[in-house]
């Protein structure tokens, strides 16, 4: 009997009983449909995680000026000011001895007034070198980023975020009109892409920034903050907010992390920093995600489990219910080879339709899992082949094993004791 006539044969036999032999797939549609839901959303989640991880550039080594816990005021004292974070002197001496370092931008941080006819906006304000665009991998809808002569000779131009650009001129093309920053005006020679909505890109954070050259930022704003509170008016001195050091790959990102690690805690004992490593946060990530992986098959694979042992069981009351057919079979000359083969098929087809169903089934599940994160969180749609081949593969797996020893039971009935059955 050929293979297309077996599998006729067993759905015919299967259709029989409709309902048990539905309810028997069903530990095997749900163990599919398991596998490729957890895998597709921990896919959907990767994918999320190496957008945010790009954007702060995978080669990249950031260093960022932090607030330590502040000292006693001198007995008395009003006012005084705080100096800490990143200075130009660590920047130098870095730049000098980083192994490997294809660039660095520096930029400085401020919450500014932005005046644009009578409509006044309180936006952050970054001073940034004009490598800081390509670093940061920033994308520009029009006009130009900041140049070098820009930071040069102190220009008063700027780019505008785009966000900031949407906030301020609706859909106007804003390159070409000016602004005013608190109380000086700045020309528009730039603007970002704006993909503030459902992005994790670099854009998408930056999207509420303006940008104006680093040099232009201390000469007209000065490096000091002023935080005015009753009773006493607290200035904060910093030069730069946030150090970029760019490497030459990935693979020199971890030594040069250690040197940076070294030279601060030697020089600021204070922990005015916080140094940030996107590889090894993504390492980290990638461990966890692992893991999960992991412990999240090994459930799946339990319901599959679960499924394999319902089939055995309908399977078992299959050759138990056809005793006398399978008697009539060998008598008429069908050989144990033949009785092993057809109880095999009908297993196996019974696991392949739970392992369709659960296909099915589990990319309706990730799509409606993926549609109520992105209702909250920037979240794409995934579904990982990997998933739906092994998953299918596990299945069949499955069936071939728990119907082996049904199949084989129902093959060794002795010809003559089958037929004498009731």
């Amino acid at each position: 009997m050929s293979l297309v006539e077996l599998f006729r044969l067993a759905i015919r036999s299967l259709w029989i009983h409709k309902l048990r032999a539905f309810l028997a797939t069903l530990g095997i549609l749900f163990g599919v449909a398991a596998v490729i839901s957890m895998v597709s959303i921990n896919e959907s989640t990767k994918r999320q995680a190496l957008q945010q991880f790009e954007a702060l550039g995978i080669s990249n080594i950031r260093v960022k000026s932090t607030k330590p816990v502040q000292k006693e005021r001198q007995a008395g004292g009003r006012q005084f000011v705080l100096k800490y974070g990143v200075l130009p002197e660590d920047v130098s001496h870095l730049c000098a001895v980083v192994p490997n370092l294809a660039g660095h931008c520096i930029s400085r941080r401020m919450k500014k007034n932005i005046w644009y006819g009578d409509e006044r906006s309180p936006i952050t304000v970054l001073g940034v070198e004009p490598s800081y665009a390509r670093l940061n991998n920033l994308r520009l809808r029009g006009g130009r980023f900041i140049s070098d002569l820009d930071q040069e000779f102190a220009a008063q131009v700027c780019v505008l975020g785009g966000g900031a650009s949407r906030d301020l001129f609706k859909s106007l093309n804003p390159v070409g009109s000016s602004i005013k920053i608190e109380h000086r005006h700045f020309d528009i020679v730039g603007a970002l892409e704006d993909m503030s909505e459902g992005s994790a890109t670099a854009e998408a954070h930056f999207g509420s920034y303006v940008f104006i050259p680093y040099n232009a930022c201390l000469e007209r704003y000065g490096k000091y903050n002023i935080i005015r509170e009753p009773g006493r008016m607290e200035g904060e001195e910093v030069y730069v907010d946030e150090l970029v050091l760019a490497l030459s790959a990935p693979e020199s990102v971890m030594p040069a992390a250690t040197v940076v690690r070294h030279y601060f805690e030697r020089t600021h004992p204070s922990q005015d920093y916080e140094i940030v490593v996107p590889l090894e946060l993504l390492r980290q990530r990638e461990q966890a995600r692992r893991v999960f992986n992991l412990v999240m098959l090994v459930i799946a694979s339990i319901s599959l489990l679960v499924g394999g042992i319902g089939i055995m069981n309908i399977m078992l009351a299959n050759v138990a219910e056809r005793t006398k057919e399978i008697g009539t079979r060998r008598a008429l000359g069908a050989r144990k080879r033949d009785i092993l083969q057809q109880f095999l098929i009908e297993s196996v087809t019974l696991t392949l339709i739970g392992g369709f169903m659960g296909i099915f089934v589990g990319v309706g599940i990730t799509r409606i899992m993926v549609g109520i994160i992105a209702a909250f969180l920037p979240f794409e749609f995934a579904i990982e082949p990997f998933a739906i081949i092994i998953s299918f593969a596990i299945a069949t797996a499955v069936g071939v094993t728990f119907g082996t020893y049904p199949a084989a039971r129902a093959a060794a009935l002795p010809p003559l004791n089958a037929l004498r059955a009731e």
